[in-house]
């Protein structure tokens, strides 16, 4: 067994691990979990550190699918460790954000930005709304506090989420915010903050997005994260996520 919150120079404090990801990265064993920082760090250069972020976003991706399937929790822990490094890595990293200038914390291995950082339920890490319409306003009240929702900036837009997470007290994780240029189309606005949503949310399952079309370009960038379903909406689009994308072999 490998103890990941006291092992030499990874520095892991408790708090980033939920009780799950703390009895499953408790039970696999040693060489399991560093084969896993290894080829982290030899295949994609990546430090211990954030190696170790890779392992624990693996291990809640593998929690989320035992629990869709029914099955235990620990059904993977046993899973020899040339067949976990196999398993494990994407073939894009991912790299974790730093806080800047607004409070972010990380919960369950996953960056969080919110007007007090609180944590984002789990249900809203699985579908999530994109909205790239500026004068989207009140219909975010149909979805905040139902799925995680990413919205563009704009007056509009920002009164309406001020107000949800003045609503929220200390449960202000109604929306999220990101910049999109005056100049930028929503396709290149969608593309440009794909990869982000997916660092935040890397088990989503569906994308609910309004203001933009599920052009060439866009099914192209999303097909980079898995076999997809999408289906058009007078608004928007609907994708659905069949499987992530596997490790390269």
């Amino acid at each position: 067994m490998i103890d990941l919150l006291d092992s030499g120079d990874i520095s892991v404090p408790q708090g980033d691990l939920n009780f799950e990801h703390t009895a499953i990265l408790h039970a696999l064993d040693q060489d399991s979990v560093q084969s896993l920082i290894r080829a982290g760090v030899d295949q994609w250069g990546l430090s211990r550190d954030q190696a170790l972020n890779q392992v624990k976003t693996w291990v809640a991706e593998k929690l989320f699918r035992c629990y869709e399937d029914g099955e235990s929790a620990g059904d993977f822990v046993d899973v020899p460790a040339a067949a976990l490094s196999l398993n494990f890595l994407d073939a894009r990293p991912y790299i974790w954000m730093e806080p800047t200038e607004r409070t972010f914390e990380r919960w369950n291995g996953i960056w969080a930005e919110h007007d007090d950082a609180a944590m984002p339920a789990a249900k809203r890490r699985d579908s999530v709304v994109l909205v790239f319409d500026p004068d989207f306003g009140d219909r975010l009240r149909e979805f905040a506090g139902v799925h995680s929702v990413w919205v563009c900036q704009s007056p509009a837009n920002r009164e309406t989420v001020e107000v949800l997470w003045a609503e929220a007290g200390e449960r202000a994780d109604q929306a999220t915010i990101f910049n999109r240029a005056d100049a930028t189309s929503a396709e290149d606005a969608f593309i440009s903050i794909l990869y982000t949503v997916d660092q935040h949310h890397p088990t989503w399952h569906r994308f609910c997005v309004f203001g933009c079309q599920a052009t060439d370009r866009v099914r192209a960038a999303v097909a980079e994260y898995g076999e997809c379903v999408f289906a058009e909406t007078p608004t928007g689009f609907v994708v659905d996520r069949i499987a992530p994308r596997i490790a390269s072999r």
